[in-house]
């Protein structure tokens, strides 16, 4: 996962849980290891490969994970590429709420940085700039050993009696099911 998926994670985490986070802590993965075979069996079976920043707030810690995620095709985050960025919120009593709007690159970057410093010299200008509070509480982060998710599993195996067996037996031995 890029730096900006993770940076992403910990400003959504620390809004939402009012604590900071450190990125070392974030589970993640990039898409590195992916093929484009990958990306062929997910549009055969109905998805789309999206790099996605996860956080769930749970009564035992919030888990943070960055890792390539199977999107259905006809969910809203399946549609969003090129320079947008998504956030989509699911919660009670917000049920479902998307954002979308530039993300990193050249005039989205640009633009931001620059309405950025326009605000801030506005503030000093007015006499009206105070800094942001900091936080001074981390949020509570479930160990990724402990966060449990569906995978997408593929193996290339060779056509031998016994092969599955070997395989499910296997999984079974390591606790996944599937």
């Amino acid at each position: 996962g890029g730096y900006g998926s993770v940076t992403t994670n910990k400003v959504i985490a620390s809004l939402m849980g009012g604590g900071w986070v450190d990125p070392k802590m974030v589970m993640t993965r990039g898409i590195t290891d992916l093929s484009i075979r990958d990306f062929q069996y997910a549009k055969e079976f109905g998805y789309v490969i999206k790099l996605i920043a996860t956080c769930r707030l749970m009564a035992r810690g919030a888990e943070l994970v960055v890792a390539p995620t199977l999107v259905w095709h006809e969910h809203s985050l399946a549609s969003v590429g090129g320079a947008l960025n998504a956030v989509y919120l699911e919660g009670r009593p917000l049920v479902m709420s998307q954002l979308i709007g530039p993300g990193a690159g050249g005039d989205p970057t640009a633009a931001s940085v620059w309405s950025d410093i326009v605000k801030a010299a506005s503030h000093v200008r007015k006499d009206y700039f105070q800094p942001m509070p900091m936080m001074d509480t981390h949020l509570s982060l479930v160990d990724s050993a402990h966060i449990e998710s569906r995978h997408y599993l593929r193996m290339v195996v060779k056509d031998e009696n016994g092969c599955m067996a070997s395989i499910t037996t296997m999984l079974a031995n390591n606790g996944i099911g599937i």
